[in-house]
């Protein structure tokens, strides 16, 4: 969706996000306002993947070592001396945290998510293009708001003066999701 600021853009995400959160496994949200609050939220997004592996299968010992590393080795950052939390999260924000979020949402087994990258301006990075966020699948659903049209990018959506009501329906209709 890209449109000038203000226009409610973030709004109709939130708004179908809340609508069809129980047709997602997990919804992300990313502020990309800049580089330091992209690397900010994806960080939050892996935490999120980690607490929800923490969180099953059911009887497992949170503190037991073998757990952060095989959920190391499903984030793609395997190190055997990965014994807790912290140092997890040490071995992805090596790695980067925006790296190791885009090759989880790319894993097949990984699906029915919806990823929406807020506030993004292609201006401010080289280090950040919107191809290096994106997962390289499509398993999921991605919604992107800008204030700028990305050349090259599936369903570009001028947002000018939509009601919040229609601006869900056509992102519903978009992602063929009913309801």
């Amino acid at each position: 969706l890209y449109g000038i600021g203000g226009i409610g853009k973030s709004r109709i995400c939130s708004e179908y996000a809340h609508e069809h959160e129980t047709a997602y496994s997990t919804i992300f949200w990313i502020n990309a306002s800049t580089p330091a609050e992209l690397a900010t939220s994806a960080l939050d997004a892996v935490e999120q993947i980690i607490n929800h592996y923490i969180k099953k299968p059911p009887g497992h010992n949170a503190k037991c070592p073998q757990i952060y590393q095989r959920i190391a080795l499903d984030l793609g950052v395997h190190n055997s001396s990965i014994n807790d939390c912290q140092e997890l999260l040490a071995a992805v924000i090596k790695r980067s945290a925006i790296e190791v979020l885009k090759n989880w949402l790319s894993e097949e087994s990984n699906d029915k998510w919806l990823l929406v990258i807020d506030d993004y301006d292609n201006s401010y990075s080289q280090s950040h293009r919107l191809k290096d966020i994106l997962p390289t699948r499509g398993v999921g659903h991605v919604l992107v708001t800008t204030r700028k049209s990305i050349a090259g990018q599936h369903n570009p959506i001028h947002i000018e003066k939509i009601g919040e009501k229609d601006g869900i329906e056509l992102l519903k209709t978009l992602t063929q999701l009913d309801g």
